[in-house]
């Protein structure tokens, strides 16, 4: 079974957000950065946050996004495992934002 899901999160900061416990792909994200500069979102091919630490795992990778409304529509990152979500002032740091980031996610999963 293939299916798209959507998944909102209201307060993104520093604490691991498990947007998806299996397989699929981040297909799409828009999103709310209040904050003057820009904040990052680290996501790690998880299904769970056990094992993972802002600042010394390493994500799977980083997303900018720039002050303001961001639109990003066309993604296909294909995670193994599930897909957790941190934001953090660096792209691969530990600190969180001035204020948190409001952001809708598109994900696939398949069977």
């Amino acid at each position: 079974m293939i299916g798209n899901q959507p998944n909102s999160q209201n307060a993104l900061t520093t604490t691991l957000v498990v947007l998806q416990a299996f397989k699929g792909q981040l297909t799409g994200l828009v999103a709310v950065n209040p904050n003057a500069g820009t904040v990052y979102l680290q996501f790690f091919d998880a299904a769970v946050t056990t094992g993972i630490t802002l600042g010394t795992t390493a994500p799977y990778y980083s997303l900018a996004l720039a002050a303001g409304y961001n639109n990003l529509d066309s993604l296909m990152f294909n995670h193994f495992h599930g897909i957790v979500v941190a934001a953090t002032t660096t792209p691969t740091g530990s600190t969180a934002p001035g204020s948190n980031v409001l952001a809708t996610f598109g994900t696939r999963f398949d069977d």
